[in-house]
C-alpha cells in the first residue's frame, strides 16, 4: 500500500517530536479511544465498543510499563497507582457494559493531559 502525501506529513510530524509531546498525542489518542468505545457502547456496537476500550487499555499499560520508578519517586509511584486504577476501571466497563467506569478514566485522563499540556511549554522552552 502505497503513502499518500498527508499520511508522509505525519510519519514525518511523529518522528520529529519531543517526548513530551509523543506523550501528549498519546493522551489524546486514548482518551479517542475511550471516547469512541463509549460511543460504540451507546450504539450497542459491541465488537467497537471492546476493540477501542482494549487500545485505550493498551496505551494506559505503556504509560504504566514506561514509569521510571529510580528517578520518578512518589511521582512514579502515584502515576503507577492511578493506571492500575485506571486499567481496573477499564476492565469493569468491559464486564458490565456500564459507560459511568469509561468515563472516570477519561475525565483523569484529561486532567493529566491538561497537566501535561500546561509543562510543555516550560519544558520545551
Amino acid at each position: 500500500m502505497e503513502k499518500r502525501p498527508h499520511q508522509w506529513d505525519e510519519a514525518d510530524e511523529i518522528l520529529n517530536m519531543t517526548p513530551l509531546g509523543m506523550l501528549i498525542r498519546l493522551y489524546e489518542g486514548a482518551i479517542d479511544f475511550l471516547s469512541q468505545s463509549e460511543q460504540a457502547l451507546k450504539e450497542q456496537r459491541i465488537d467497537a465498543f471492546k476493540e477501542r476500550l482494549e487500545r485505550g487499555a493498551r496505551i494506559i499499560r505503556e504509560f504504566q510499563r514506561t514509569l521510571n520508578f529510580k528517578t520518578g519517586g512518589q511521582v512514579s509511584a502515584q502515576l503507577n497507582d492511578l493506571y492500575t486504577f485506571m486499567l481496573d476501571s477499564l476492565k469493569q466497563a468491559e464486564l458490565t457494559h456500564e459507560p459511568l467506569y469509561i468515563q472516570r478514566v477519561t475525565r483523569q485522563l484529561n486532567t493529566l493531559l491538561d497537566g501535561w499540556r500546561g509543562a510543555q511549554p516550560l519544558v520545551e522552552a
